[in-house]
């Protein structure tokens, strides 16, 4: 429905609601006109009775039609298109960016959310894509999937740091989980050997700037804005302008390009 023809609707909507509560207004004045020395006849009882039937119904319709404009035209954020090829590029393109930062060797762990928390249409596609790309550099191992505690909506600082304790033969850490929010403090005990971190990220990507200023992050993949209207799938436009329409790739050669 276009703005002029919803600007109608509602227009009526609200015309409708005014002359309800009028007519509502006007039987409970004149039942408080009426002499308290009148004694009521079934009829006029039943006249009564009907009236504020009516005025329950046509309200009601009124309600409902209200909760159906409202959930079906005002405008509201909705998923982004299924687009199975342009998540198997996220997951290519995560994955040679990863290569690239390790010189093609190395030990590399990934790092997810809980599946019973609500991820991305095509999260499944993107981390396929990233295990088959990476596994082709012969050099380079994927020694672990570390998921996060249910409940964690995105890598934490603490997880990371639970991450470098316990794994020390890392040479990159990917994270599907978004990126850590780091303290001034936090970000000085990161050791010069810390791992390289690569993230994708369809959240905003405010904050993530001064990681990759400090040294912290060195390769992102991350939303270019807005998700998208459509939710329907889409496979008619190429890959790569596909991918070039909603992401953005990061590294500290372009990090002005982030806000």
């Amino acid at each position: 429905m276009n703005q002029r023809n919803l600007t109608g609707v509602v227009d009526a909507m609200v015309g409708a609601a005014m002359s309800i509560f009028s007519s509502a207004w006007r039987i409970f004045t004149l039942s408080r006109r009426a002499s308290p020395d009148e004694i009521p006849t079934p009829d006029s009882i039943q006249k009564v009775k009907k009236k504020i039937g009516i005025v329950a119904i046509c309200g009601a319709v009124v309600a409902i039609s209200w909760i159906c404009i409202f959930f079906t035209q005002f405008d509201r954020p909705r998923p982004r298109p299924i687009d199975p090829k342009k998540d198997l590029e996220v997951g290519q393109r995560l994955a040679e960016g990863t290569a690239s930062l390790i010189g093609n060797k190395g030990k590399i762990i990934i790092v997810t959310l809980d599946p019973k928390m609500a991820v991305g249409p095509g999260f499944k596609k993107q981390l396929e894509a990233f295990r088959e790309t990476i596994a082709r550099h012969r050099e380079i191992t994927l020694v672990d999937t570390e998921v996060l505690a249910f409940g964690e909506p995105s890598l934490s600082s603490s997880a990371l740091f639970e991450i470098l304790e316990k794994r020390h033969d890392l040479s990159a850490i990917v994270s599907f989980a978004d990126f850590p929010f780091l303290k001034n403090e936090e970000t000085a005990r990161l050791a010069q050997n810390t791992p390289k971190i690569a993230v994708f990220s369809e959240s905003s990507p405010i904050g993530m700037k001064k990681l990759f200023e400090n040294g912290v992050i060195q390769f992102a993949i991350t939303h270019r804005g807005p998700a998208p209207r459509s939710s329907v799938a889409v496979d008619s436009k190429p890959t790569r302008e596909g991918f070039d329409q909603s992401y953005i790739v990061i590294t500290p050669d372009n990090i002005s390009d982030l806000p």
